[in-house]
């Protein structure tokens, strides 16, 4: 499975530049801090509203503070702020979804072949149920995370956020409105906060695509049994320990053993 949803990336060319460019994202704000080695809420009104230059890369505010390491700190905060939302906020919904993924799973004809030949309870639960109940997951939660931080950063924006001196994205955005005009620059935090919250939205669409191709694409797996070959579903295959006993349910024709054994494949009716 891994290996197809690789490959799926790599043929969309939108999902590849959003994953780099989330992956950049991701080293910036986990390393951000040894990185640009500056307080993010130091005060130095000697420099107050300095353009960007090599010193401040994305300028400074009023108060002479270092808007990209403002910046790092408040996606940090944003970030922690959106995931606890998701955890407590949108918890019912994301359960569910794993509850709803799971039961159609169960119901799959690969599941009921898995037990079939023998397979333990917990190889089913992690090798078939698991990851097929994963896209779905992912896709939703990358979408509630999206419109989590979106929130967050509305309310920080009308002060309802974080407490100053603390930065998050809507507070970072109220500063930057308050000197549009005398500071145009300062709005360069707020288009790299647009920048993310765009590539975000822009994963998850292409995850809608891709995923559903990564799980049709999964690898095919061979149980190591002695008995008869049977296709159960395209790219799988098992093997059956018994003969004349029903394998699936296909359009209500039951397939037997016996006649995988003649020549039958099940995945092909």
């Amino acid at each position: 499975m891994v290996v197809a949803v690789v490959r799926a990336l790599c043929r969309d060319r939108v999902t590849l530049c959003a994953l780099v460019f989330l992956a950049f994202i991701t080293i910036v704000v986990v390393a951000g801090p040894f990185i640009v080695g500056t307080e993010p809420n130091a005060l130095n009104l000697r420099h107050a509203l300095v353009s960007p230059n090599g010193e401040f890369w994305l300028g400074t505010d009023a108060l002479g503070r270092d808007q990209f390491s403002r910046l790092v700190d408040a996606t940090r905060v944003t970030m922690a702020t959106s995931m606890f939302a998701i955890g407590i906020v949108f918890s019912p919904s994301i359960f569910r979804i794993v509850r709803g993924a799971t039961m159609a799973v169960r119901s799959e004809t690969y599941v009921e072949a898995a037990v079939a030949i023998g397979c333990r309870p917990l190889r089913i639960m992690f090798v078939h149920v698991l990851r097929n109940t994963f896209p779905p997951v992912l896709v939703q939660v990358s979408l509630l995370f999206g419109i989590a931080m979106i929130a967050e950063a509305n309310l920080g924006f009308l002060g309802l956020g974080v407490t100053p001196p603390q930065a998050s994205w809507g507070s970072l955005l109220r500063t930057a409105f308050d000197n549009v005009y005398t500071a145009p620059f300062s709005f360069s935090g707020g288009m790299a906060q647009r920048v993310m919250i765009a590539t975000r939205s822009s994963r998850r669409r292409s995850a809608l695509r891709t995923f559903p191709i990564g799980v049709r694409g999964r690898a095919s797996r061979t149980s190591r049994y002695s008995g008869v070959l049977c296709r159960v579903i395209p790219g799988v295959r098992c093997y059956l320990p018994t003969t004349g006993s029903p394998v699936s349910r296909i359009d209500s024709t039951a397939r037997t053993a016996q006649r995988c054994r003649s020549g039958t494949d099940v995945a092909d009716r």
